[in-house]
């Protein structure tokens, strides 16, 4: 698109409504998930501790219907808030390449998209459960099946596991409190929003490390129904040895990231969350 058409983006108050709604929406996501991945932790099981395993958990709830129809809206408006970042591009100083920016937000448009799509099919009964690692299972299966399938899915495996590494760079840096409009919180408040931010974007980094470094070992494996995706790494911390103290830190920084971006979606300089 033309810069004119970045410069209007730029400057809409639509574009952010849709960033501060998409905020709140993926805030509330991870809450429910780090409840789940508790839940996990203390119970068992696995495969429900998963962004489509939240959308069931919220869908099941009570005032299931009115919840999930607030979330979905949420991650849609994320979605287009990101695709319409892929038009503005980055804002600000950033370390990271304006390509490599640009082509992020177009994959979060596409993730956060699709989970808004899964969670409309399953709002108006279509959708049932959503069962979100035989989904992944049987596309990781595909993918090994196609000529070059082992190396692309170790690839994506290693890029899942570099965004991983970068939620570590981002929790230490503290580079997320660039974003914060100054003056908008008090010391206090300032200083409890940075340590949930600290917190939460150090569970997901585990989070990302485990699902990229599960994509790895079924593609050198050839193993289609080795366990991937968020669900399944999750479940196989709760069984390594502290696995439940592990998770259940994990879960609890999960949480914390959701309650870091319902705070963000209202106290951020959209332009320059990243």
């Amino acid at each position: 698109m033309s810069s004119t058409a970045a410069r209007f983006l730029r400057g809409s108050q639509g574009v952010e409504r849709a960033a501060r709604a998409g905020l709140y929406g993926k805030g509330f996501l991870y809450v429910v998930l780090g409840l789940l991945a508790g839940q996990v932790a203390l119970q068992g099981g696995g495969d429900e501790a998963s962004q489509s395993g939240a959308i069931d958990a919220v869908a099941e709830g009570p005032f299931g219907t009115m919840l999930l129809g607030v979330l979905v809206l949420g991650l849609a408006a994320y979605a287009l808030w990101r695709l319409a970042q892929v038009v503005i591009g980055p804002v600000g100083t950033s370390s990271v390449p304006d390509p490599i920016l640009r082509l992020s937000f177009l994959l979060r448009a596409l993730f956060y998209g699709a989970l808004a799509f899964l969670g409309a099919k399953t709002l108006v009964g279509s959708g049932g459960s959503s069962g979100g690692s035989d989904q992944e299972q049987e596309l990781t299966a595909r993918v090994l099946g196609l000529p070059f399938g082992v190396p692309l899915v170790v690839a994506v495996g290693v890029v899942i596991g570099a965004v991983g590494l970068y939620q570590f760079k981002t929790a230490l840096s503290r580079d997320f409190m660039d974003a914060v409009r100054p003056g908008a919180m008090s010391v206090d408040e300032r200083r409890w929003f940075e340590r949930a931010g600290v917190a939460g974007h150090l569970a997901r980094g585990v989070t990302y490390l485990l699902v990229g470094g599960f994509l790895v070992r079924a593609a050198l494996q050839f193993d289609p129904e080795e366990g991937v995706g968020l669900g399944a790494a999750l479940s196989e911390l709760a069984k390594a040895p502290h696995g439940t103290v592990m998770l259940l830190v994990v879960a609890g920084g999960l949480v914390l990231y959701g309650g870091y971006c319902l705070v963000l979606g209202r106290y951020a300089r959209v332009a320059e969350v990243s």
